[in-house]
């Protein structure tokens, strides 16, 4: 396919073409839970990001009109679940369950933790994770059809063995490091 040029391309043939082009760039696969009373909520996500270091802090994207988007907000608190990648069929049934099913998929265990010293809050996490990462809401910003949420990091459980799962292309996969690749040497 040529290039054409911007003045040509409708918005939806543009969404289309950015939704392609993102497909074919991998990215790590986590399950995101909260907790509103008993009800839990979750949703498989690539869409997160590290923000800080200083305060530590990530960004992820929620579609507006996902089941668990409402529930966050109103929690303030959520878990970040990084897959290991050996729980590709977890993300495809955590994925394709209705949002009451969800959390049936994998071994789910609560945290209880301090929101800014002024409330507790119940979150579930997977035990198989390869890591939890555990925030509260600072910031939602609004674009399009996503909230993006901005988490301040509260805690963090971390197993340091391992491969990720990513995703790709439509499919689930693994990192495998190149032979003699030094992640030292990066720029």
């Amino acid at each position: 396919m040529g290039m054409q040029k911007r003045s040509e391309i409708t918005n939806s043939e543009l969404a289309e073409d950015f939704r392609n082009c993102l497909r074919t760039v991998g990215a790590s696969v986590a399950l995101i839970a909260t907790q509103v009373d008993t009800a839990r909520f979750g949703m498989t996500a690539t869409a997160i990001m590290s923000v800080s270091m200083d305060p530590p802090s990530l960004v992820v994207g929620v579609n507006r009109a996902a089941s668990i988007y409402g529930p966050l907000l109103e929690t303030g608190a959520f878990a970040v679940n990084y897959l290991p990648g050996e729980c590709a069929a977890l993300a495809r049934d955590f994925s394709a369950a209705a949002p009451a099913q969800r959390f049936s998929f994998g071994t789910w265990q609560h945290r209880r933790l301090r929101l800014d010293g002024l409330s507790c809050s119940s979150l579930p996490y997977l035990a198989e994770a390869q890591a939890t990462i555990y925030c509260s809401v600072i910031d939602v910003h609004v674009f399009g059809t996503h909230g993006l949420i901005l988490g301040k990091v509260l805690e963090i459980q971390n197993r340091d063995e391992g491969s990720s799962l990513l995703y790709c292309r439509g499919r689930y996969g693994t990192f495998i490091q190149s032979s003699g690749s030094d992640a030292s040497k990066a720029g």
